[in-house]
């Protein structure tokens, strides 16, 4: 049989959200979301990662509150990233497309011998580097 749902009144104090997070159950995902200050990346309470320490943790009632402060979604959590967090990868790869595609213009307009890098040597490099 399955324990009752709680409401979001369940989760008023830090107390009750942290003893939530403790056996990482899955009665506040939704509802939730811990961010670790040392990281800079949150999670659902039920997250397989390590309990982080309780000085480290702030909480936030959704993924949208802690994207808007600053964190991100942690490697567990990826896959709930928020349509703001969707967006902004869409637009950094929207801008990455735009630079390769100036400095093709640019390769074409000048000429190889003043633009020595390739189009397929800048994408390898723009690929390799991480946005953050």
């Amino acid at each position: 049989m399955r324990a009752p749902r709680r409401g979001p009144s369940d989760f008023d104090t830090d107390e009750q959200r942290w003893a939530v997070i403790q056996p990482g159950t899955r009665e506040a995902d939704g509802r939730l979301v811990h961010a670790v200050c040392t990281t800079g990346a949150y999670g659902r309470p039920s997250s397989s990662a390590r309990v982080p320490n309780r000085e480290n943790v702030n909480f936030s009632d959704s993924a949208e509150d802690a994207e808007s402060a600053g964190c991100r979604a942690d490697r567990r959590t990826v896959g709930d990233q928020t349509t703001a967090a969707s967006r902004r990868t869409k637009r950094v790869t929207q801008e990455g497309h735009a630079v390769a595609l100036r400095a093709r213009e640019l390769h074409n307009e000048l000429g190889a011998s003043l633009t020595p890098v390739t189009e397929a040597v800048y994408g390898s490099a723009l690929n390799s580097t991480s946005c953050s």
